[in-house]
């Protein structure tokens, strides 16, 4: 995609993204890329592109805008989590993703609401370790399940993948609640003790 934009005639390319971040040598080499912002840096993507200081380019938090292409669809795809803490020898997620980072209640309800009024049946939770949603808030996986049932009219709410040490006695009795489906995806990277 960088060397199309390039032959379209931009003269100045910004790269970003997990690919950048672990490649960052390689995404600097490609055509008319003048900055590499790495995924943990990208908070100061517009400062630093364009050179400004931070009392120039001082904004206020932006309004959420509930994600596009959640209308009329049977399924909506909610993204609560992102970022992983484990250092796992087989996995790049740490250095790609940077640290995890969980997006506050009322932003995951916002979206949910929004998915649901327009006309999605079923909610998929997901993040990257989405076992580890509030852990920097001091808060479980299992609260937010709780919220969402509480404070929506979901029909059905679906969790993406989860690590069985993410889940704890008390988890299992939100299963009590027959909207919360009762499907787990539980990875399995290896069956191979020396490559784990």
């Amino acid at each position: 995609k960088i060397r199309t934009i390039a032959r379209a005639g931009v003269d100045e390319i910004v790269a970003t993204g997990c690919w950048t971040t672990l490649q960052p040598k390689e995404a600097a080499a490609l055509p008319n890329v003048k900055h590499v912002v790495l995924n943990d840096k990208k908070d100061n993507l517009v400062p630093q592109t364009l050179n400004l200081t931070p009392s120039t380019f001082d904004l206020e938090p932006i309004d959420r805008v509930p994600i596009p292409g959640l209308h009329r669809r049977t399924r909506a795809f909610i993204k609560v989590q992102d970022g992983c803490d484990n250092k796992c020898t087989f996995c790049v997620t740490t250095i790609a993703r940077g640290e995890g980072r969980s997006r506050p209640l009322a932003d995951v309800i916002s979206d949910i609401n929004s998915a649901l009024a327009g006309d999605s049946k079923e909610i998929v939770l997901t993040g990257v370790h989405l076992g580890s949603w509030g852990q920097e808030m001091h808060v479980h996986l299992r609260d937010l399940v709780k919220s969402i049932l509480h404070d929506t009219d979901v029909k059905r709410l679906r969790l993406s993948s989860l690590e069985p040490w993410d889940l704890d006695a008390d988890f299992f009795s939100l299963w009590k609640d027959k909207r919360l489906m009762p499907h787990l995806h539980l990875p399995l990277q290896s069956g191979s003790d020396s490559t784990l």
